[in-house]
């Protein structure tokens, strides 16, 4: 039996490379988040209300990472992403009414920039 052949102790490592190998993904997901477009955007927030608006960022943050770790799980487990998944498992209604408010969420966020 395989576990019977293989039964030494793991013991695991918590090294630099070892740290970086599960911190690297969330660095490339923050490049997304720390475009020219939105520093202009935070920097004008920021002259104009101060301080009064950093709980969005802070919102916005949790956000972001409820969203790409769900997505991610979909595509591992499914194979799929978002918008297949979406015309694929809900009705033709509800999945089109789904993509039509992603892409408004993407334009206006884009129209922000």
């Amino acid at each position: 039996m395989f576990w019977k052949r293989n039964s030494q102790k793991h013991s695991p490592r918590f090294g630099a490379l070892e740290i970086l190998k599960y911190i690297g993904p969330g660095f490339l997901v923050t490049v997304g988040f720390i475009d020219p477009g939105n520093w202009a955007a935070n920097v004008a927030a920021g002259s104009a209300y101060g301080y009064t608006l950093l709980w969005i960022v802070t919102l916005s943050t949790v956000m972001l990472i409820l969203l790409q770790h769900n997505a991610a799980h979909l595509g591992i487990v499914s194979g799929l992403c978002l918008a297949e998944a979406s015309t694929k498992f809900f009705g033709k209604w509800t999945g089109r009414m789904l993509l039509t408010s992603s892409m408004l969420a993407c334009v206006s966020t884009e129209l922000g920039r």
